[in-house]
């Protein structure tokens, strides 16, 4: 059955909650929570079909549903939840920054991982194979060290990762691209646009936690396509609805 809670008199907040009961057999209970956990395991996006229009149907009225299916199926009635892969940071480096990256990280509930410069140089069919490359993994170098900057971008600005960053200024910017011409790096040379450097956002942040948010702030503006201006200043929407609403 389908239940509707007025929220005003227990948070104050005005708006509906509906909440769906649905008995599940333990088969297809699961059938289905076993899938869900997959795809996340394997950093599949997907889409949750919830069926509420027939309540009394005999069949289960939650469902996996391929993404290509899911236009066809947006209509009333039918809540479609699209899930996508969780954030995921691979951070290169050690010190105060990389740890202060790395907590606040794990508190936004991302998929943190450190590793150490030398797991990055001259690993690049090894860093694919551990972190591939997807619309939702970023690498993070902080490495305070112009060599191992450079030669860690060699193996990680060609692997086209959605966000690549190195912590530094302008200047060793220019440093970066002068070592991988100097190299020859034509690959990674290819990937330099992409490259975030300075990494961050302008926040005027100056000690290690202050960078940590300047850092995945940026992150976080590039993954949603928001130009990280202030929400008072929007004129949609902060969030988007599920379909249908």
């Amino acid at each position: 059955r389908l239940l509707t809670i007025d929220t005003r008199p227990h948070y104050g907040c005005p708006g509906q909650i509906k909440l769906l009961l649905e008995p599940l057999g333990r088969d297809a209970a699961d059938e289905l929570f076993a899938r869900v956990a997959t795809k996340i395991r394997e950093r599949d996006s997907f889409v949750v079909a919830t069926n509420f229009r027939e309540l009394t149907r005999a069949v289960m009225l939650t469902r996996i549903v391929s993404e290509d299916d899911s236009p066809s199926l947006s209509q009333n009635g039918i809540l479609l939840q699209h899930v996508g892969r969780q954030p995921r940071i691979v951070i290169v480096g050690e010190g105060d920054d990389a740890a202060a990256l790395a907590k606040t990280a794990t508190l936004a509930r991302w998929d943190v991982h450190a590793v150490v410069p030398e797991e990055v140089q001259f690993a690049r069919s090894k860093l694919a194979a551990k972190f591939p490359p997807d619309d939702r993994t970023a690498v993070v170098l902080l490495t305070h060290n112009l060599g191992l900057d450079v030669a860690c971008l060699a193996e990680v600005l060609p692997l086209s990762y959605s966000y690549v960053g190195v912590i530094g200024s302008l200047k060793r910017r220019r440093e970066i691209i002068e070592g991988l011409e100097i190299a020859g790096l034509a690959d990674a040379l290819a990937g330099i646009e992409n490259l975030h450097c300075p990494a961050g956002l302008d926040l005027g942040a100056v000690d290690a936690g202050e960078i940590a948010l300047s850092i995945l702030a940026e992150i976080q503006a590039l993954w949603s396509g928001r130009d990280a201006s202030p929400l008072r200043d929007r004129t949609e929407p902060i969030h988007r609805s599920e379909q249908p609403a």
